[in-house]
This record gives C-alpha cells, sequence and structure tokens, in this order.
C-alpha cells in the first residue's frame, strides 16, 4: 500500500504486462531502465506521482498521452511500481512526539 511522500522506483517492464515477476524486470538487475518518483496522492484505483521534469520521457520515452514535440508513445507500456523509502516510520514518530 502506497501513502502520500512515499518515494517510489519506476521500472520498465520492457515485455508488458507478463514480466512482472521476473529477474530481469527487478529494479535490481543491472540493465532496468529505472526512474524515481514521489507519490502526491493516492485514489481508490490510481496513484498520482511526480517526476522530475522531462526525466520520465528520457528514461522510457515519451508517454502514449504526450501532446508535444516528441509525438505519442507506446500505448501497450508498462510500468513497475515499488515503494523504495517509505515516509511511515517519519508520520509514527511525529504522532508519538
Amino acid at each position: 500500500k502506497f501513502s502520500r511522500n512515499d518515494v517510489l522506483i519506476l521500472t520498465i517492464q520492457p515485455r508488458g504486462t507478463g514480466d512482472f515477476l521476473t529477474p530481469s524486470s527487478l529494479p535490481t538487475n543491472k540493465d532496468a531502465t529505472t526512474l524515481e518518483a514521489r507519490v502526491l496522492n493516492v485514489g481508490p484505483t490510481y496513484l498520482d506521482v511526480a517526476v522530475p521534469g522531462g526525466k520520465f520521457a528520457v528514461a522510457f520515452g515519451p508517454a502514449s498521452n504526450n501532446r508535444g514535440e516528441e509525438g505519442k508513445g507506446d500505448p501497450g507500456m508498462r510500468v513497475r511500481v515499488d515503494r523504495f523509502f517509505s515516509d511511515v516510520p517519519f508520520r509514527r514518530m511525529v504522532a508519538a512526539l
């Protein structure tokens, strides 16, 4: 479960939805294409994440709904999301104080 201000690692899944559990799709793989992001908001079926300007397109190529000069990206692109750092311990410490 994700929460606001969690730091995430986004990893491109080059073969689509079927490769989430293969060693080559893990963010720890030396050949993996990864990007760090931060959770802004959590909804029932979505995450709003922030990525430094232009970093998504540089790492993964343009998004499928891109409106820029780069054109539209692959509509079949899949990204794996792993929590890299959670703010839960910090919130627990603040609540305890």
